[in-house]
């Protein structure tokens, strides 16, 4: 069952287009890579991004270029961050998420969550969100406390291998991946909302949340979706995207990483101003 999901990662990249310059989002840059990147999230110096093939992450400048390379990891996949911490899950360890801080890589022991196929976590820093693929759920963790959210099936409240995952908030946002949407739960594990149904989207893979907007990729779809918090759609970026895996709202932009042609693609929120 091991790679289920994952092989549609290797599938052929979408031919490029020129890059949207119109609505909400604009786009201003392109970094190129020289690997397929998987997740990504914030440094001191640029970003990280996870090499998934290459099994390391790699901390690049806004050009593109290698500042740190961390190697020796078991197919690292979506990041986050939490202080000066980069929290990294590794999908086929499903004993231990990496931690990178201050240069030196750390293990922690998550033996007892049971989990199979760790593909992100998130912390808000009282609580603590990892993604069990093969379990269709989300196991979420605060102190004296550890319980699951959701389980396999397509009606609302269950997953169908989720992959990604964020706290806003006091909300739960749930990449479910093969259910083709996000859903919303809040910090008991209830039910809140489902976003995404009716953009015919085909593996909704990752997804980043700020203070007042929610983007996901499509990934089979070549697409990233913009929505407000409510679920409102504001606007669907096609052009120049290839197998997106992962986005990142970082200030006043949104980075989109670019699976199948080896690019992260940079957008910047138009005010009109």
């Amino acid at each position: 069952m091991r790679g289920f999901c994952f092989l549609v990662l290797l599938s052929a990249c979408a031919a490029q287009q020129r890059p949207e310059e119109t609505g909400e989002w604009r786009f201003i840059d392109e970094i190129k890579l020289d690997f397929s990147p998987m997740g990504i999230a914030t440094g001191k110096s640029g970003f990280w991004v996870s090499d998934v093939g290459g099994k390391r992450v790699v901390q690049i400048d806004l050009s593109g270029n290698i500042v740190n390379i961390v190697t020796d990891l078991d197919r690292p996949m979506h990041l986050s961050k939490k202080g000066e911490k980069i929290l990294i899950p590794q999908y086929v360890n499903d004993k231990a998420f990496a931690v990178l801080e201050n240069g030196k890589l750390n293990r922690v022991d998550i033996s007892e969550l049971q989990i199979d196929g760790l593909a992100s976590l998130f912390t808000d820093g009282k609580y603590t969100a990892f993604v069990d693929f093969y379990h269709h759920r989300i196991v979420l963790q605060s102190i004296g406390k550890t319980f699951s959210i959701g389980k396999k099936g397509h009606e609302e409240g269950q997953l169908f291998y989720p992959t990604d995952v964020e706290i806003n908030n006091g909300l739960v946002y749930v990449a479910d991946a093969y259910n083709n949407r996000v859903q919303v739960f809040d910090l008991n594990g209830g039910y809140v909302s489902t976003i995404g149904e009716s953009k015919n989207i085909k593996v909704a893979s990752g997804i980043t949340v700020n203070k007042d907007r929610l983007a996901l990729t499509d990934f089979e779809g070549n697409r990233i979706h913009v929505y407000d918090k409510a679920g409102s759609w504001i606007q669907t970026i096609s052009d120049g995207i290839s197998k997106p895996s992962d986005v990142l709202f970082f200030r006043d932009e949104l980075f989109i990483l670019n699976f199948g042609s080896k690019t992260i693609l940079r957008f910047r929120r138009y005010t009109g101003n």
